[in-house]
This record gives C-alpha cells, structure tokens and sequence, in this order.
C-alpha cells in the first residue's frame, strides 16, 4: 500500500510540475509579429496649410514606383497617374517631402530620384503630401489614356490619338502617355511626330532609365532609316536589361544596314576613282602628233611673246629719242601763236591804212572843188546883176578873189589835219589788236 501512495504521489507531483513549467511557457513565450509587406500605407496626418500626408514604406529592391515630375521645369517628384501606383494605394499627384529623415521637397527631381534609388537604405520611408487639384487632373488624364488604348485595340487610331493628345496636356509629365502615342503613330505612318515624342521622353528621363523610351526611339530611327542612330539607341536598351531579345535582334539588323551602306559607299568611291583613272590614262593615250603640235604651239605663243617684247623694247627707245625734238617743237608752236598775232596786227594797220587812204583823198578833192564852185556861182551871179551895178560887182569879185585866194591856203591845212586825224586812228586801233 505504501509503495502504492508513493507512486500516486510522484505521478501527482510530475503532473503538477509539468502544468507550473506549461503556465509558466505559456506567460513568457515571445509573441510572433505578422509578416511585414513590401509596401505598407501608414496613417493619415494632416501639415499646417490643411494638406493630407501619408506614408509609404519599401522593404526591399526594385523599387516599384511611378514618379515623375510635377511639371517640366524638372523640380519636385510626384506619384504620376500609373495603376501600379493605385495598386499601391498611392494618390495620383501626391508630392514626396521626405525620404527616411531626409527632406526632399521643391529639389531637383533628379536629385530627389538619386537620393531615393542610390543613398536610402532599406527599409525606406516614403511621406508624400496630397495635392486634390493635381489628383483630380491627373485621375482624368488617366481615364482619357485608357479610352485611348480601346479605340487603338478597336483600330480607330485617329481617335485614339487625339484622346491620348488630350490626356498629355492635363498630364505632360507623364513618360507613359508619349510610349503610348508613338506607338499609335507608327500606325499612322507619322514617324517623324513619333521622333519628337521621343525627344520628349528623353527630356523627362534625366537619368536615362526608361527602357520603353530607348527602344521605341530605336523603332522610330528605324523607320526613318538613321540606321546608325538606331543601333546607338538599341545598345542603350542591351546595356539596361541584357536579357531584351528583341533589342538584340533590331540591333543586329542595325549593324547589317550600316555595313550594307558602308560597301554601297566603297563601291561608289571605287567607281570615282575608276572613272578618274579612266580620264588620265585616255589624256596619256593621246597621238604623238598632237602633243608635237601643241608643243610647236607653245613655241610658237613664246616667240610671239619675245617679239612683242622687243617691240615695245624699240618703241620705247624711239620715244626717249623723239622727246627732245618734241620739247624743241613745243618751244617752237608757243612762240609761232605770239608771231603770228603780230602779223595780224600788222596786216590789219596796214588794210586800215588803204581803207583810210581813199577817203582822204576824196575829202581833199572835195576840199579843192568847193572853191572854184563857189566861184562859178559868184560870176553867174554878177553877170544877171544890171549894169548900173557893174562897179558894186566888180568890187565884189574882187573881195571874192581875194577870199578865195585866202581860202584855199585854209583847205590845204584842212586836208593835211585830216590825214593826220586818220594816221593816229590807225596807230590807236593797232595797239587795241
């Protein structure tokens, strides 16, 4: 009996232990903590100017966020209308103000982008502030993109593009938006509108990470046949993801272009310089008889230029010789005008003289007729008057004789004044000329 109580008391205490040891377990053991996310939203908060805030953290690589910038002067980062992001639970046009600890608001978006892929470490805190009138536009530029998509898969491609037109400028920030557009350009045959996308891409993908932009780029230069800038951009995409076979392929289909232009090129070259050839050997072929008559040509130019200039070589001395005979002439010519002016003064004296010379002599016989006039006159005269009167006439034709013989002395002196009035007339004239 007594062995038996003491069985029943072991078996009692090792019960009792083992429910002490299980309570204890059970009040000391460490309570497990639910299975963290990859992202996780955080409560709400509110900032001073009334915005919401909210948080988003990363636990780990690649981070799957659309950011973009808020507008294209490239400063601030915002979540951009993408359904990755709405699966998220992201808030179309929410700013990123900090990253971790670090404040990112009104920084370059680059910076912003280096900050959160390159310096944050794991796990990242992401607090984002909402922005209602940039959400609205953004959730409407969103919709009109995925009514784009329809009409292009319905095959109504013009409307497809003016909706997705309609969608970039309520949302120009947005890289997806222009993929989207390029491709529908394609179908149109619009390429060189596709390659302005392109730019376009390239201006809001500052650090050259948008996979879809460098090969659609690649399909554009393609088309357009700028082979080479083609292959530059389908390297970009091997570089970014190896593993994009069909990057590789258009690559290789690049490089066969360019080597198919490079001997297109090397045949247009040869052929030049085949032609040239062809040229000079034909010149070089020429007959002999040809190349001796333009040598006798030659000959002949350089005798007649010898002899030119040995004419103009005389001519020249001829001149040095002719100068003095020329000065004496030229003395010669100024007197001849001086000697010739005084013999025309002389000429004309003396043609003044005999002009003159006729008219004295008919004054001088005027002169001399006057008086044996005047004495007919007085004869007739006497000889009508009476008889009575014969002693009064008589008288009378002796006062007349005797005036007459008075007179004639007078009409001698007249005439020689005269002849003297017409000398100093000439003389005066001559010394006019």
């Amino acid at each position: 009996m007594l062995s038996q109580n003491k069985t029943v008391n072991y078996v009692v205490g090792g019960i009792a232990i083992a429910s002490i040891a299980l309570l204890a377990y059970t009040v000391t053991r460490p309570i497990k903590e639910p299975k963290k996310s990859k992202t996780k939203s955080k409560s709400k908060s509110k900032r001073k100017d009334g915005r919401k805030k909210f948080k988003c953290t990363l636990t780990k690589k690649p981070i799957d966020i659309n950011l973009v910038m808020e507008s294209m002067d490239g400063f601030n980062a915002h979540v951009a209308g993408d359904k990755k992001n709405a699966k998220l639970g992201l808030k179309y046009g929410a700013r990123l103000i900090k990253i971790n600890q670090q404040k990112v608001e009104n920084l370059p978006f680059e910076e912003v982008f280096d900050i959160l892929t390159q310096k944050a470490k794991f796990p990242i805190t992401l607090q984002f502030v909402q922005l209602p009138e940039l959400n609205a536009r953004w959730t409407k530029a969103e919709s009109l993109k995925d009514e784009a998509n329809a009409d292009f898969k319905s095959n109504a491609v013009e409307t497809a593009i003016e909706k997705v037109s309609g969608a970039i400028e309520l949302h120009p920030t947005n890289k997806i938006y222009y993929s989207n557009r390029i491709l529908m350009y394609f179908k149109a045959n619009k390429y060189d509108e596709a390659l302005a996308d392109c730019q376009s891409i390239r201006e809001l993908d500052p650090k050259a990470v948008y996979l879809k932009g460098h090969y659609l780029r690649g399909l554009t230069l393609l088309h357009l046949k700028k082979y080479k800038n083609a292959a530059s951009a389908f390297q970009t995409v091997v570089k970014l993801n190896p593993a994009f076979k069909k990057a590789t392929d258009r690559l290789t289909e690049c490089m066969k272009e360019i080597e198919r232009e490079n001997q297109q090129s090397e045949k247009r070259r040869s052929s030049q310089h085949e032609e040239l050839a062809n040229q000079f050997a034909a010149k070089d072929k020429e007959p002999s008889d040809d190349k001796a008559d333009e040598k006798e040509q030659q000959l002949d130019a350089k005798d007649e230029a010898k002899e030119q200039d040995q004419e103009k070589e005389k001519e020249k001395e001829k001149e040095k010789e002719v100068e003095p005979e020329q000065q004496e002439k030229a003395k010669v010519s100024e007197q001849e005008p001086v000697a010739q002016a005084q013999d025309d003064t002389k000429e004309k004296e003396k043609e003044k003289e005999k002009e003159v010379e006729p008219e004295q002599q008919e004054k001088a016989k005027v002169s001399e007729q006057e008086p044996v006039v005047q004495a007919q006159d007085d004869t007739n005269a006497k000889e009508q008057v009476p008889a009575q009167e014969g002693v009064h006439v008589e008288a009378e034709a002796e006062v007349d004789a005797d005036v007459d013989a008075a007179a004639k002395p007078e009409t001698e002196t007249e005439a020689v004044v005269d002849e003297q009035d017409a000398a100093a007339k000439t003389t005066d004239s001559t010394n006019r000329t």
